[in-house]
C-alpha cells in the first residue's frame, strides 16, 4: 500500500511539471484561452465593479511569434459610465497593435491603428459629496517627489511607435464649481495633436497643437487665443523636457474696453519649472490708455523670483517687481472735470511715478502650509519732484491664510508731501478754492504731511494716522505748528460716520494786526444780515464727519499779537477743545504788556477769555493798570464778554467819581470844569451799567465833547458838542445805532428852541420834531 502512495506522488511531481509547461505553451499562444471576455467579466464582478458589458467589446489576442504579439479591441455606440457627474460615452474606439516583449519585459509597442471619437464626455469637478479641504488642511506639497515619481513610471513605458492614427474629440465637457469647459481635440499626426478649450460663459477660448519630439523626448504645445470675453490674443508655448523640466513662453495683447475706449494690454511671461526651483519672469508688461486719458502709459519694466523646491527645506523667497512706471498727462489731469469741481486746476501733478515691489515668500507656504507665516510685500515710490512739491512714499503688509479667507495683517504707510517753497503753492492755487488767505499768503517757508506706521487695516475699519507741519514766516507773522491726527473711515456698518482727530501743537503763531482804529470802526467778518441763506434741509444738517481736536500752546506765550497800540506785542496762551462742542481757554502769562492808545499808556497785567461749553458765550476776567501824576488806576473786568462787571479801584485810595475823573483827564473831580463834572458822572453811570469799557472812557475824553450823560433805562448815550453862535449839537446813540440827532440853541432868558431827528428804526419810520421849551425854576 505504501509502495504504491509513493508511486502515485512520484508520478505526479514528475507529470505536474510537464503538465504546467504545456498548459503555459497552450497560454502563451493561445492568449484567448485565458484573456477573454468571460475572465474579464469575471475580474470586473469580483474585484473593479466597473460594470462594464464585456460582450459589446471585441478584442482578440493572437501571436506572431515566440516573443511578439497583436492585440486588437474595438466597441462601436458604448458608454462606460452613465451618472449625473459623471459621462463616458464613445462612438467608436478602435486598437490594432503589435507588442514585443520578453517573458517580464516589453520592449517595444507598435500602435498600427488607433482610431478613437467621443460621443459623450462629462465629467465634474464639483460633486457634493466631496468637502473641499482648506489650503490648511492639505498635505504638503513635494514638487520633487512628485517629478521624481512621474519620471520613474514614465521609464517604465516602452517606446511607442504610432502608424495610423485618428483621434476626434467634440463633446467632452469639463465642469468646475463655477464654470464648464468645451474641449475639442484631433490627431492625425503622431506627433502633432490639435486642441481648443473653450468656456461656457465664452470668457474664455484657447487654442494649440501638442508636438512631441521622440528623439530629445521633448513635448511642446503652442497657445493661442482669447481670454476674458475681450479682444485678445494669446501666444506662447509650454514644453516638457526629458529631463522633466516644465517652461512656458507666452506673450499676450490684449484691447480693454471701457466706456467706449479701447486699452492696449501687452505681456511677456516666462518662467521654467525644474525638480529643485521655479525661476519666473515676467518682462516686460506695459498698459496703453486712449489719447485723452490722463494716464499715458504704465510699465512694469520687469519681475522676477526663484522658488527653491526639494527634498530638504526650501529657503524664504523673494519676489521683486520693479521698475513700475505710471507716465501722465498733467494737463490731462488738470484740465479734467474732476479738477475743475474740487478747483484743482493749477495743483501740479507729476510726469512720472517709478514703483518697485518686493515680497517675501515664506518657506511653509512652498510646503503647502499657508496660515503658519504670512507673505511679507514692500513696495515704495521713487522721490517726486514737481514745482516745488516733494513727495516719497513706500509701505508694507502682509498676507495671511486664516479662517479659510485671505487677509491682510500689519500695513504700514510711510508717505511725505512737502511744499518746499510755500510761495510758490500761493500762487498755484491763487484764484481757485483753496486760495490761501491773507497774512498767510504773504508768509514764507514749507509744509510738509507725514504718514507713518500706525496704518490699521481690517474688516471694519481703516485707521490712518498722520503728522502736519507748517514752517512759515515774514517779518513779524510767524507760523510754527506741528499737528498729529488720525483718520478713521468705517467700511462696513453704514450708519457710522468718519472721525478725524487733530492734536495741535502751536510752537509759534505770531501776527501782525492791520492798522485798525476801533474808533473809526472794525471791518465785519460775518456775513451781512440782509443778505439771506437758503434753508438748510434736515439730511444737510446732519454731520458728515466726527471731529475730536484740540490746539495748545507748546510753552507760555507762544501765541504774539502784533499791533501799533501794543508794547511790544500782547503774550497769548491757547487751549482749546472742540468734541464736539468747542471750548477753549486763552489767557495771557506771566509777561506784561502795555497799550497805547489815545495818548494814554495802560499796562495788562491779567486777561483771560474762556469759553464754557454749557455757556451761550465766552467769559472774561482781567486787570488793567493806569498810572496818572502821583495815582495808580486798576480796572479789574470780569464776566460775559458782551458786558463784563468792571470794578475800580487806585493806590493811593480814591472815590469812584475821582477814579473816573483821572482816567477821563488825568484830574480829580475837583480840578475839572462843570461841563467835564457832567461827562464824568454820565460815564460813571455807564460803567455801573456795564455799558463802556476803557477805549469808550479815552472816546470821550478825546473829543470836544462838552458833556456826556447816560440813560440807563434806555442804555443810550448823549454826547453834547458846543458849536458858535450859541449853539450846541448833541447825538443819542447805544453804540451800535443812532437814536436821535438834535440842535440846540438858547433864545435869551429862559427860552430853548430844540430841533429833533429821529432816524427810521425797524419798529417806526423817521421822525423830526421842532420844540420851544421855556425853563422853570421851582
Amino acid at each position: 500500500m505504501g509502495r504504491k502512495i509513493f508511486t502515485f506522488i512520484f508520478c505526479t511531481l514528475l507529470i505536474a511539471p510537464f503538465v504546467l509547461f504545456v498548459t503555459f505553451l497552450a497560454v502563451w499562444f493561445q492568449p484567448d484561452l485565458l484573456i477573454n471576455k468571460t475572465t474579464a467579466n469575471l475580474i470586473d464582478q469580483n474585484y473593479f465593479h466597473w460594470n462594464i458589458d464585456w460582450d459589446k467589446i471585441d478584442f482578440e489576442i493572437s501571436k506572431d511569434g515566440f516573443f511578439e504579439t497583436n492585440v486588437k479591441l474595438h466597441l462601436k455606440d458604448y458608454c462606460f459610465i452613465e451618472s449625473k457627474d459623471k459621462t463616458l460615452c464613445l462612438d467608436h474606439f478602435d486598437l490594432d497593435s503589435h507588442i514585443r516583449h520578453g517573458f517580464l519585459e516589453i520592449f517595444s509597442v507598435e500602435i498600427k491603428t488607433f482610431s478613437v471619437k467621443d460621443q459623450k464626455i462629462f465629467w465634474s469637478l464639483a460633486s457634493s459629496s466631496q468637502k473641499e479641504s482648506s489650503p490648511s488642511d492639505r498635505e504638503p506639497l513635494n514638487i520633487e517627489e512628485q517629478i521624481q515619481n512621474l519620471k520613474q513610471k514614465v521609464a517604465l513605458l516602452p517606446p511607442i511607435l504610432f502608424k495610423d492614427i485618428d483621434v476626434h474629440i467634440e463633446n467632452t465637457t469639463l465642469q468646475t464649481s463655477k464654470l464648464s469647459f468645451e474641449i475639442k481635440a484631433q490627431m492625425t499626426d503622431p506627433e502633432k495633436l490639435d486642441w481648443s478649450l473653450k468656456a461656457s460663459d465664452q470668457s474664455t477660448i484657447l487654442s494649440g497643437t501638442f508636438k512631441y519630439q521622440p528623439k530629445n523626448h521633448l513635448l511642446s504645445t503652442q497657445i493661442e487665443g482669447s481670454v476674458y470675453q475681450i479682444p485678445s490674443t494669446v501666444q506662447g508655448e509650454v514644453s516638457l523636457s526629458g529631463e522633466s523640466d516644465l517652461s512656458t513662453k507666452l506673450h499676450l495683447e490684449s484691447t480693454l474696453p471701457h466706456q467706449n475706449q479701447n486699452f492696449q494690454l501687452r505681456a511677456d511671461l516666462k518662467a521654467q519649472l525644474s525638480a529643485s526651483e521655479l525661476l519666473l519672469d515676467l518682462k516686460p508688461l506695459a498698459l496703453t490708455p486712449p489719447r485723452d486719458f490722463p494716464i499715458q502709459y504704465v510699465e512694469v519694466g520687469g519681475c522676477h523670483g526663484v522658488f527653491e523646491f526639494g527634498m530638504k527645506e526650501p529657503e524664504d523667497t523673494r519676489l521683486s517687481c520693479s521698475p513700475i512706471s505710471i507716465l501722465f498727462n498733467p494737463n490731462k489731469i488738470q484740465n479734467s472735470q474732476f479738477a475743475k469741481e474740487v478747483g484743482a486746476e493749477k495743483i501740479p501733478f507729476p510726469k512720472e511715478l517709478l514703483f518697485s515691489i518686493k515680497s517675501l515668500v515664506p518657506k511653509e507656504w512652498l510646503r503647502g502650509k499657508f496660515s503658519e507665516n504670512p507673505i511679507e510685500f514692500e513696495f515704495s515710490m521713487n522721490p517726486v519732484s514737481e514745482r516745488s512739491l516733494e513727495a516719497e512714499f513706500e509701505g508694507r503688509m502682509d498676507l495671511a491664510y486664516e479662517d479659510e479667507h485671505y487677509k491682510i495683517e500689519d500695513p504700514e504707510l510711510n508717505l511725505s508731501i512737502t511744499a518746499t517753497q510755500f510761495q510758490s503753492l500761493v500762487h498755484l492755487l491763487e484764484g481757485t478754492a483753496y486760495a490761501i488767505p491773507a497774512p498767510l499768503n504773504q508768509m514764507k517757508g514749507s509744509l510738509q504731511l507725514k504718514s507713518q506706521s500706525g496704518l490699521k487695516f481690517d474688516s471694519e475699519h481703516i485707521e490712518i494716522p498722520f503728522e502736519f507741519s507748517t514752517r512759515l514766516a515774514e517779518k513779524n507773522n510767524e507760523l510754527d505748528t506741528t499737528t498729529k491726527g488720525q483718520f478713521i473711515w468705517p467700511l462696513k456698518n453704514k450708519s457710522e460716520i468718519p472721525k478725524l482727530t487733530l492734536k495741535i501743537l502751536l510752537n509759534k503763531f505770531y501776527l501782525q494786526l492791520p492798522n485798525l482804529d476801533p474808533l473809526r470802526g472794525i471791518p465785519k467778518v460775518t456775513t451781512d444780515s440782509r443778505i439771506q441763506t437758503k434753508k438748510t434741509t434736515a439730511e444737510s444738517q446732519q454731520k458728515k464727519i466726527q471731529l475730536d481736536v484740540s490746539v495748545q500752546t507748546s510753552e507760555p506765550g507762544a501765541i504774539r499779537i502784533y499791533h501799533k497800540f501794543l508794547e511790544p506785542y500782547a503774550p497769548l496762551s491757547l487751549n482749546l477743545n472742540v468734541n464736539p462742542q468747542m471750548s477753549y481757554t486763552l489767557k495771557k502769562p506771566a509777561e506784561n504788556f502795555k497799550i497805547n492808545y489815545l495818548r494814554r499808556t495802560v499796562e495788562v497785567t491779567d486777561l483771560q477769555l474762556k469759553q464754557n461749553p454749557k455757556e451761550d458765550e465766552p467769559s472774561v476776567s482781567g486787570r488793567i493798570q493806569y498810572q496818572a501824576n502821583e495815582y495808580t488806576v486798576f480796572m479789574e473786568f470780569k464776566g460775559p464778554l458782551s458786558e463784563p462787571q468792571v470794578v475800580l479801584s487806585s493806590s493811593p485810595p480814591l472815590e469812584r467819581r475821582d477814579i473816573v475823573s483821572l482816567l477821563l483827564y488825568n484830574r480829580l473831580n475837583s480840578e475839572i470844569s462843570t461841563f467835564e463834572s457832567q461827562s464824568v458822572g454820565g460815564t460813571e453811570a455807564a460803567l455801573a451799567d456795564r455799558a463802556v469799557g476803557l477805549l469808550g472812557l479815552w472816546a470821550f475824553a478825546s473829543t470836544p465833547i462838552e458833556s456826556v450823560s447816560y440813560d440807563p433805562g434806555s442804555r443810550t448815550y448823549s454826547a453834547q458838542i458846543k458849536l458858535p453862535e450859541g449853539f450846541r449839537f448833541s447825538i443819542g446813540t447805544d453804540w451800535e445805532k443812532v437814536e436821535n440827532l438834535e440842535l440846540r440853541r438858547h433864545l435869551g432868558g429862559n427860552w430853548i428852541v430844540r430841533t429833533i431827528y429821529h432816524p427810521e428804526q425797524s419798529d417806526q419810520s423817521s421822525s423830526g420834531e421842532i420844540r420851544l421849551q421855556r425853563k422853570v425854576n421851582y
